[in-house]
């Protein structure tokens, strides 16, 4: 039970699932925030110190103490925290944030992560959670690994973490799900891809186990050779777009009418909701299993805009519009606003419109589905 966050271990909610460790499903998370390196790396790399990677990954870990809701019957069971922040970030985050918290070494990182490996072998139907936020580098034709504090020490690619292999590791534990979220760059270097004699840390791989677990999700905020981006004393637009994500905009529902953040919904949201705050930043999300792994559970369908319009616009002056939602009317409207656009429950919905004088409509009430990702829009045409 080492490296457990502070504000984890003292959060009264939490104390009954710590009780649980071991002999129940649980959600598991290790938490990595990288922003400063030794000089060899930085002169060797030209790698700058960052000052948004250990505040992301303070955002990550208090998300899940303050807000996460398992999907499968895992409540968070362990949240292990490694930072190495700049001291922009130390100045930054709440000194209580970083207290006791060790930082992203090799030795500190191989450690934490065995005790991780243990906790998610403990009982079937765990939920496995890893994020890590730092410089990142395209490895031996896949990727990324993320680059601890003493990179390069000694020369080589030990003192790092592989995110691709990590992920092949877990395939034989029996876990309901595993999500991992690279928050780094997958820039290409020779003479990392090429090092001999080397490999860095992973999940322990044994290619001889079957296949036990559910599902998995493994989200990269860059493509191979590409580059993630964040703000200096912020946080990175890959942390930002999954906690919107989190929050509701990558959730999808359920036959049983429950909204659910998901394997497959996080690979189909994640790279909009990044490009949104970075259009030139590329994510490369990939999920498998026979069925989606569900994570993060809403209390309430997630508000998203349901968007209305008349085509050609002149029309719009004399139309108005209904809209109905399982039988009922709960709103009519003019277009003194063109489009007209409310925030609704994401959902199905009818919506009709009328005009006075009467318009020759093509079809003047339509089904329009309304998504947490992209909301709703509904155009009706008046035949020429």
């Amino acid at each position: 039970m080492g490296f457990q966050w502070a504000r984890f271990r003292q959060d009264p909610r939490h104390q009954d699932d710590l009780g649980r460790l071991r002999s129940e499903p649980g959600t598991h998370a290790l938490i990595l925030g990288v922003s400063t390196y030794l000089p060899a790396a930085r002169q060797r790399f030209g790698l700058p110190d960052l000052d948004c990677a250990a505040l992301s990954a303070l955002r990550i870990a208090h998300w899940l103490v303050d807000s996460y809701r398992s999907a499968s019957g895992a409540p968070l069971a362990s949240l292990r925290l490694l930072l190495s922040p700049s001291d922009l970030e130390r100045s930054s985050a709440a000194p209580a944030d970083l207290a006791d918290v060790p930082a992203c070494t090799r030795h500190n990182v191989a450690l934490a992560l065995e005790e991780w490996v243990e906790d998610l072998d403990s009982a079937g139907g765990n939920v496995a959670f890893l994020y890590g936020a730092g410089h990142g580098m395209r490895y031996q034709g896949d990727g990324p690994i993320l680059l601890l504090e003493d990179f390069w020490k000694p020369r080589g690619v030990a003192n790092a973490l592989d995110f691709s292999r990590s992920n092949l590791g877990l395939e034989g534990f029996r876990l309901r799900a595993s999500f991992m979220f690279a928050d780094c760059c997958q820039e290409t270097n020779e003479m990392v891809d090429t090092v001999q004699g080397t490999q860095p840390l992973c999940a322990a791989w044994d290619p001889g186990q079957p296949q036990r677990r559910e599902s998995w999700g493994l989200y990269r905020a860059a493509a191979g050779g590409g580059y993630a981006y964040g703000q200096r004393g912020g946080t990175t637009n890959f942390v930002e777009a999954l906690i919107d994500g989190l929050n509701g905009r990558s959730a999808t529902a359920e036959d049983s009418g429950r909204w659910e953040v998901t394997t497959d919904s996080l690979k189909a949201t994640l790279p909009g909701l990044v490009a949104e705050r970075h259009a030139e930043q590329v994510v490369r999300p990939t999920s498998e299993g026979p069925r989606p792994g569900a994570l993060h559970g809403l209390d309430q369908p997630p508000m998203a805009n349901l968007s209305v319009s008349v085509h050609p616009g002149e029309h719009a002056p004399t139309s108005s519009g209904w809209i109905d939602r399982s039988g009922t009317v709960f709103d009519r409207f003019t277009f003194a606003d063109h489009p007209y656009t409310r925030p609704v429950e994401s959902g199905s919905y009818r919506v009709g419109v009328e005009a006075r004088p009467a318009l020759p409509f093509v079809q003047p009430v339509k089904d329009v589905p309304v998504r947490p990702f992209g909301g709703g829009a509904v155009r009706f045409e008046v035949r020429s």
